[in-house]
């Protein structure tokens, strides 16, 4: 009998979460071929028959952003030649979003150039994780479908105050910058306590500094929520910020870690409690001393709902 499951996929990137999903949605992995020549250009096509079948390929656009979202480009170029069927990306962290808008004149809005690149190559649908801004889907003229992890870090942070018996009057979910405003609200909401924020400004691209706290960290244990996290020195910034206005115990959150060891180290050797970030970039580097938590379930569900349901 022929096998109509759609087939998942997985390119240089993500490959252990796309062995996880294919698990818990008990759809076949799919084989593909990739080289890449002396000259850096990569070629990436299908080995197993692809026609009139499904796909779903899952792949980050992390580092290094480029070849991966080439990768993403060539693949699916060679699905559609091949004659797949619907084709679904999901790409658990969205290389570029968080270049969605002008800042300064002349500005690119790269965005909106890799939304239009991921489509002209034929992809049907894509699946995002807790993508950065609301802008980057809107760039999009095929279906998109965020999966925000409000519930996940619910579920995470209801585990640490029953094992610390920490009451909801004692905590506060904190955002360290405005982009995270929305976060933090609804997480704040969700567990029914005090949100704060903290208000920055951006002197240089790749720099910030803190100019305001809204809220009374003082005597409180601390969530602070962020989408991603590169260098760090946000969040660093922020616990100091917090600890120096009295706050008892820091737990940190977010979902990509968009790390390099020696930032991982910093932010594992600081005062903070314990750190929480999800799997949707694979980590070249040993990360115990943190809980990396999966999100698989989550993107299954979203698949059962869209391709399924």
């Amino acid at each position: 009998m022929k096998d109509n499951r759609p087939l998942i996929f997985h390119l240089s990137a993500s490959k252990a979460l796309a062995k996880e999903v294919s698990k818990l949605l008990n759809y076949p992995l799919g084989e593909a071929e990739s080289y890449t020549f002396y000259d850096g250009e990569e070629m990436v096509k299908p080995i197993s028959e692809v026609k009139d079948r499904d796909i779903i390929l899952i792949q980050s656009t992390s580092y290094p952003q480029s070849k991966h979202l080439m990768e993403i480009l060539i693949f699916v170029d060679s699905l559609k030649k091949n004659k797949s069927g619907k084709i679904t990306l999901v790409t658990p962290y969205f290389g570029y979003a968080r270049q969605d808008r002008q800042i300064h004149a002349k500005d690119p809005i790269t965005a909106s150039l890799a939304a239009r690149l991921i489509e002209s190559c034929g992809v049907d649908e894509i699946i995002f994780i807790d993508i950065h801004t609301k802008n980057t889907p809107s760039f999009f003229h095929i279906k998109t479908h965020n999966i925000e992890m409000t519930n996940t870090y619910k579920q995470l942070f209801l585990r640490v105050m029953e094992e610390n018996n920490y009451k909801k009057d004692e905590v506060m979910v904190f955002s360290p910058d405005h982009g995270s405003e929305s976060r933090g609200i609804a997480l704040a909401s969700s567990l029914g306590v005090t949100f704060g924020e903290i208000y920055k400004i951006r002197p240089k691209v790749d720099e910030t500094r803190i100019k305001d706290i809204e809220g009374n960290p003082n005597g409180k244990v601390v969530f602070l929520i962020d989408d991603i996290v590169d260098t760090g020195s946000t969040i660093l910034e922020a616990v100091d910020a917090l600890k120096g206005m009295g706050a008892k115990a820091i737990y940190v959150g977010f979902t990509h870690a968009v790390l390099k060891e020696n930032n991982y180290r910093e932010l594992v050797h600081h005062d903070i409690d314990k750190i929480f970030f999800s799997n949707s970039i694979e980590l070249s580097f040993p990360h115990e001393e943190a809980v990396c938590f999966s999100i698989a379930s989550e993107i299954a569900k979203a698949i059962r709902g869209e391709i399924d349901g």
